[in-house]
């Protein structure tokens, strides 16, 4: 009976209020009072057309609907808002008053003061514009109600957002608004704190221990800080002020950041794959939707982007605590702080609802209710977490334990094995070795050239020092038409691979100079080039092998020296001249699937004595000296800059000395191929000097 009479009446002031029985009273500000709450007294409208200016909303009376409702909430209406309510100064003379509108996500808040008709103060305020241009520095839109006289003033409201349109609307005396201030920033410094701290703890933590969980919670954490920043206003004022746009698109990026990164740090920590596979595959989808929110929210959609995001965050909660609650029954004690946290970040989300539609008083307990949920979740998810290291070392030693003693009785049954096979491995060891060592004697035949580069050069070296038993570098002599060819050439890998393409290589060289005639070094490049593609049928599969080689030719009737290199380059001395002739950038066969590959030949006459110089990249490319680095082409050619006037043997032996003091413990990386030669008057001597003389470097 008594909710019938209570359902009637309620009816009936509803009946008398759409008559306009009930004439609207202005809010009356007396003196003595610190704070009112005035969203029951505002007056609302909604204009589609975006037309409507003061002048115009002015004139209207019967458009406008009272919201009898203390929180005003429109949700996400594409209108803008006009709202309006009345106020009488009662106090005696002057009063200064402080009017807050205490939802920081509106793109666009215009203020009217008007009295009698009168326009007497326009402010333009909304997270459209910069920190600084408001007229109160306040996380939230604060406007002055100062009246100078008694009477009664109307004050409009313009309001565009891309978020929901929600007028939480309160007036303060001044010495309650700065008191209330001065306690929410304490409050939330406190707030804020406690976050950054647990998030720095725990990303040394992850550091320390290298344990995903950490990092994805640290994640989560902060996506969660930057939210409670953002939508506090605190990151706006501080942080990003002049950035309004930004300040707006970070609410739905770091709410789907933390819907995604605790959804996956609740699959990892909670092993669902394993324990609950349904919540598993519905956290996926989660973070799924949570990524589409931060995507468009990046994007600047703002209305749609918080939809997933939100959405992903309301959802994720639950679904947690049902998969924390289903882990933990299934015996895995990792879960019980686990979902307790997050029970208190949900407890603290229903408490504010309910304080928000009114079912619970304002206390500071249900206003903050969700600060204190996060706090306590993030501090005994940091217990989850070393809980779970702890049963996961205990269970590990558990682990190690009964591991090493079944590794010590299978040791005992191996032990005969391994000798067993350490034999049949020495045997067929011994039978490669000696394989190669025969492939060894066949390539010290192939490469007979080094006692016809000496009878035709009297001054002359050949450094060469193969990585492993064969090599993957070798040099080649060749006589036609009074020219006499030299090649260094540096095949892909060393050892016995490098030996099979150092094969090709030789036997290619032999039938493109000696067999066919061609002299000019440019042209045979290319002919390598393109036998070794086809041999290795290179321009139908990956075969990424090839080389690099320095090929010189001496015209002894013309008395001249042309060259051509494939990515190694010339090096020549002329008494205190240098000069580097630098070789084309791509090698012969290899990956570049090139069809204009074009080797230049260089062309130089022999005018005086001069010292020649051809090798491959191993003498650089070695690891060695103090701080173990490279030797390096600048180092390696300032070395022969200072030997070149020395005899050919002593260079020889000064470059292998050079070099193993330079290795020193190290292993060496590369074959080794370097070769000496001096030309002059019809003759190719090799030499080295002792002096060093600074000279140009000519380039050609």
């Amino acid at each position: 009976m008594q909710l019938l009479k209570s359902l009637i009446l309620g009816f009936l002031i509803n009946l008398l209020l759409i008559l306009g029985l009930f004439a609207s009273t202005p809010i009356q500000l007396k003196q003595g009072m610190t704070s009112k709450t005035i969203g029951e007294h505002v007056y609302i409208y909604q204009d589609p057309t975006y037309a409507l200016e003061l002048k115009d909303i002015m004139g209207m009376k019967d458009e406008f609907e009272r919201s009898n409702t203390p929180n005003i909430s429109l949700g996400y209406t594409q209108s803008v808002l006009w709202a309006y309510f009345d106020v009488e100064n009662l106090a005696d003379g002057y009063n200064s008053w402080i009017l807050k509108l205490s939802y920081n996500l509106l793109n666009s808040v215009t203020f009217y003061k008007t009295k009698d008709g009168e326009v007497l103060e326009t402010i333009h305020s909304g997270n459209s514009i910069p920190f600084r241009e408001r007229s109160f520095e306040h996380t939230d839109f604060v406007f002055p109600l100062d009246q100078p006289d008694e009477g009664s003033y109307r004050y409009y409201f313009r309001v565009e957002s891309e978020s929901s349109k929600q007028l939480p609307l309160t007036i303060y005396s001044t010495n309650s608004f700065y008191k209330e201030r001065n306690t929410a920033d304490i409050l939330y410094g406190m707030f804020f704190g406690i976050m950054v701290v647990m998030i720095i703890y725990n990303l040394f933590i992850f550091f320390s221990l290298r344990d995903v969980n950490y990092l994805i919670y640290v994640l989560a954490i902060s996506g969660s800080t930057v939210f409670f920043a953002s939508f506090q206003g605190y990151a706006f004022q501080y942080i990003w002020p002049e950035f309004p746009r930004f300040a707006f698109s970070i609410i739905p990026i770091s709410v789907g950041v933390w819907a995604v990164f605790s959804a996956l740090f609740a699959r990892v920590f909670l092993n669902t794959d394993q324990y609950a596979p349904i919540f598993s595959k519905i956290l996926m989808v989660i973070m799924a939707i949570g990524s589409v929110g931060i995507l468009l929210g990046a994007m600047g959609n703002y209305p749609t982007a918080i939809k997933f995001s939100a959405g992903a965050a309301a959802l994720n909660s639950v679904v947690i605590i049902a998969a924390g609650l289903t882990v933990w029954l299934k015996g895995q004690k990792t879960a019980r702080y686990f979902t307790v946290a997050w029970m208190l970040l949900l407890m603290g989300t229903l408490l504010l609802t309910l304080q928000i539609f009114g079912i619970l008083p304002a206390t500071f307990i249900t206003k903050h209710a969700v600060e204190i949920g996060a706090v306590l979740e993030v501090t005994l998810l940091s217990l989850a977490l070393s809980d779970k290291f702890s049963i996961m070392k205990k269970e590990k030693e558990q682990a190690q334990a009964k591991a090493i003693k079944l590794q010590k009785e299978a040791n005992e049954v191996l032990e005969m094995k391994v000798k067993e096979r350490t034999f049949e491995l020495n045997m067929q060891k011994e039978k490669i070795e000696s394989s190669v060592r025969y492939a060894k004697r066949i390539q010290d035949v192939m490469l007979t050239g080094r006692e016809r580069i000496k009878q035709v050069f009297d001054d002359s070296f050949i450094l060469f020092k193969p990585r492993d038993i064969v090599s993957g570098d070798f040099y080649w002599i060749g006589e036609r038409n009074n020219k006499v060819i030299i090649a260094a050439v540096d095949c892909t890998g060393h050892g016995v691979p490098g030996a099979f393409m150092s094969l090709l290589g030789y036997n290619l060289l032999n039938e493109i100079v000696i067999n066919r005639g061609l002299t000019d070094p440019g042209k045979i490049l290319s002919k390598m080039d393109k036998g070794i593609r086809n041999m290795l049928n290179q321009d139908s599969n990956n075969n990424k092998d090839g080389m690099d080689a320095a090929i010189m030719v001496w015209d002894q009737a013309e008395q001249q020296l042309q060259f051509a290199g494939a990515k190694n380059p010339l090096v020549i001395f002329k008494g205190d001249e240098e000069l580097i002739i630098k070789g084309a950038k791509f090698p012969i066969g290899g990956s570049q699937k090139m069809t204009n590959k074009h080797f230049e030949t260089h062309t130089l006459p022999i005018d005086e004595a001069m010292d020649v110089y051809l090798f491959s990249d191993g003498f650089q490319d070695q690891f060695g000296g103090e701080l173990n680095r490279k030797y390096m082409t600048r180092r390696f050619r300032s070395f022969l800059k200072s030997i070149h006037r020395l005899p050919s043997e002593e260079q020889e032996e000064l470059l292998e000395q050079e070099f193993l003091n330079w290795k020193g413990n190290e292993q060496q990386l590369d074959d080794i191929l370097i070769m000496g030669l001096r030309i002059s008057n019809n003759k190719l001597d090799l030499y080295e000097s002792s002096e060093n003389v600074n000279t140009n470097t000519l380039s050609i």
